[in-house]
């Protein structure tokens, strides 16, 4: 029997909750619809990558978008390490603080509406500097094909869009968001 969690403070949350009980029931209500969402793209993410067409010019295409994402992985990775190096003066009477970079790729599906997708994220801590693995950097992925590139890893390992999604993406897609937490 699962225990039941009484809501006391809610600071992130757009709805007014007349009541303790009412908020428990629309929370677990809107996780139980976030949940459906989440499991039904994924659904759909299968159905599509089933039915892609590999042509060789697909698969070009594919390469050309993992080499944007990989440019702009390691522009990710270069700001990071700025920040860290022009970050010291700022930060010493602060006990710790966090950068976190987050490299999103976004855009317009066929039907008008906008779609974006975080990709992957990386953090540096004050006791815990940025450490990036060297297959990251060198794209030695070794999915059905060869050197491809982190993102483009994340975005299909996790089912995050389609192969046909994938292909449609250009060098604009990808953008960065950058935030600096002093604790």
């Amino acid at each position: 029997m699962e225990k039941k969690q009484k809501i006391r403070f809610l600071c992130a949350c757009a709805y007014y909750f007349p009541g303790l009980k009412y908020s428990e029931k629309l929370l677990r209500k809107e996780k139980d619809f976030l949940e459906k969402l989440y499991w039904k793209r994924r659904h759909q993410i299968s159905n599509k990558n089933r039915k892609f067409k590999w042509t060789e010019e697909n698969r070009n295409k594919i390469f050309k978008v993992s080499e944007f994402a990989h440019a702009k992985y390691l522009e990710v990775i270069q700001k990071i390490k700025d920040l860290e190096h022009n970050i010291i003066p700022i930060v010493n009477n602060y006990p710790n603080y966090c950068i976190k970079a987050i490299l999103y790729c976004g855009m317009e599906l066929a039907n008008g509406d906008d779609f974006c997708v975080e990709i992957c994220s990386e953090y540096s801590l004050k006791k815990h500097p940025l450490e990036i693995d060297d297959w990251k950097l060198n794209k030695e992925l070794h999915l059905p094909w060869k050197n491809l590139s982190y993102p483009i890893y994340c975005l299909l390992e996790e089912h995050k869009m389609a192969l046909d999604e994938v292909i449609e993406l250009t060098k604009e897609s990808f953008y960065i968001e950058i935030n600096i937490e002093l604790e």
